[in-house]
């Protein structure tokens, strides 16, 4: 029987598995590694705060490639009332994922496909005469193949001083709950980043009724823009998109057709979501790397918030509470009860400090995490610190049934983070291993 691994519990690893119940025709085995959480769900998911809202409207966050309703019609089942249109809560959304996982787990049975999990970290994929090892902390597995499906496991952290890990203040991120209660006894926040789990961090503060300060700092001091309330994605003329061959002819494209149509430069951008890898990869590896030193620029009008998180910023902003500053930070240090932040800007002082950088895709090949260790074997091939594929099925090497899934093709493509992206990726390698493996 046919044994494939699935490694990663996220988003990606849930993606995965439905897409391979759904393509399966024979009976086979599945082995799910997820060390710990609910499996689907990830670290994207697993808030319950009801205000921490999708940044994508519920209309396109179906999890099956080619079903982007599938989210709003499972709303609609459950008598749940939303519009297509609507940024619903982001704890709505496990709930979905949850019955994906249940509906999955009915076709599996159904198909005599039998599905493990095994909550134990991996250590290393070595190539075997009958296929791929799977190394856990605790044992070793074999499989006729192997889809990484590893999700944001990699934190971006600023320069730690001594004993700022473990101080009381100091906050990985901004979902540490058991730390809510000490919110109320800071008398200043200071939070390091300004992208979306910046946005998430303010709405915890909001909801605890915090009357203190907030520095918010970040090398650029830029904030997500916000969605527009009606959005109507711009049609775009294939042949122009296949002309865009650059960066600035990017730019400018979007310049053009915004003034020609006279539409929200959003809906001009959003009407390049089909594009975007396509776009991408046409660029020369120059103007990529060129692109790269522009990304923030990209994420904060690309990744945009609803409006109603951009005016509990600006509302924040207007009262005097919150301050964004334009800094680079340098190091984080233990002073006592409070930290001390210090930027190319000047020091903040905090009893708190969040960080908010989000997630490094880089590989290093020094580094311990999964990926890093297949780049050092020559199992994983790597391009200006990314994994590179050997196929456009995403096939990591050309002689074994090994694939990646989600985030780690953040450097590979320009969009590999979002549903929409994982969901067609997901489909596009489990049809490949499928027909080689299966």
């Amino acid at each position: 029987m046919t044994s494939l691994g699935i490694i990663g519990g996220g988003f990606s690893g849930l993606s995965t598995l439905a897409a391979l119940v759904r393509h399966a025709t024979k009976p086979m085995q599945i082995t799910i590694y997820n060390p710990d959480g609910v499996l689907g769900r990830g670290k994207a998911y697993s808030t319950q705060d009801p205000e921490h809202l999708l940044n994508v409207r519920a209309g396109a966050m179906g999890a099956h490639a080619g079903e982007d309703d599938d989210f709003f019609l499972w709303l609609v089942a459950e008598n749940i009332s939303h519009e297509t249109s609507d940024f619903v809560p982001r704890a709505l959304y496990a709930r979905y994922l949850d019955s994906v996982l249940a509906e999955t787990l009915i076709d599996a049975q159904k198909k005599d496909i039998r599905i493990f999990t095994i909550h134990e970290k991996v250590t290393d994929v070595v190539p075997d005469i009958e296929g791929l090892t799977v190394r856990t902390v605790e044992g070793a597995h074999i499989h006729n193949g192997v889809i990484l499906a590893c999700g944001n496991d990699r934190p971006r952290l600023p320069v730690l001083g001594h004993k700022v890990s473990t101080h009381a203040g100091w906050w990985k991120n901004p979902y540490m709950h058991d730390r809510w209660r000490d919110i109320q006894r800071a008398g200043h926040v200071v939070i390091i980043g300004s992208g979306l789990s910046m946005v998430d961090a303010l709405v915890t503060l909001k909801r605890e009724n915090y009357e203190g300060d907030i520095t918010v700092v970040s090398r650029h001091g830029m904030v997500p823009h916000a969605h527009p309330d009606l959005s109507t994605p711009f049609s775009w003329n294939e042949e122009d998109v296949q002309k865009i061959s650059s960066l600035s002819v990017l730019i400018r494209q979007i310049r053009l057709r915004t003034a020609e149509s006279n539409a929200d430069w959003r809906d001009v951008l959003d009407g390049l979501r089909p594009y975007s890898n396509i776009i991408w990869r046409n660029f020369s590896a120059t103007d990529r790397k060129r692109a790269q030193r522009y990304m923030t620029l990209w994420n904060t009008h690309r990744h945009r918030i609803p409006q109603i998180m951009h005016d509990m910023i600006n509302n924040a902003v207007g009262q005097g509470q919150l301050r964004l500053i334009s800094g680079q930070v340098e190091k984080v240090e233990a002073m006592g009860s409070s930290l001390n932040v210090y930027t190319s800007a000047g020091v903040k002082e905090g009893q708190i400090v969040m960080n908010c950088l989000g997630y490094d895709y880089r590989i290093t090949p020094d580094d311990k995490n999964l990926l890093s260790v297949l780049s050092r074997s020559g199992l994983v091939k790597m391009s200006e610190g990314f994994p590179h594929p050997s196929s456009d099925a995403l096939q990591l090497h050309p002689a074994h049934a090994l694939y990646g899934v989600g985030p780690m093709w953040q450097g590979h493509f320009i969009e590999s983070t979002a549903v929409r992206d994982i969901r067609l990726q997901a489909d596009l390698v489990v049809k490949d291993i499928l027909g080689k493996v299966a």
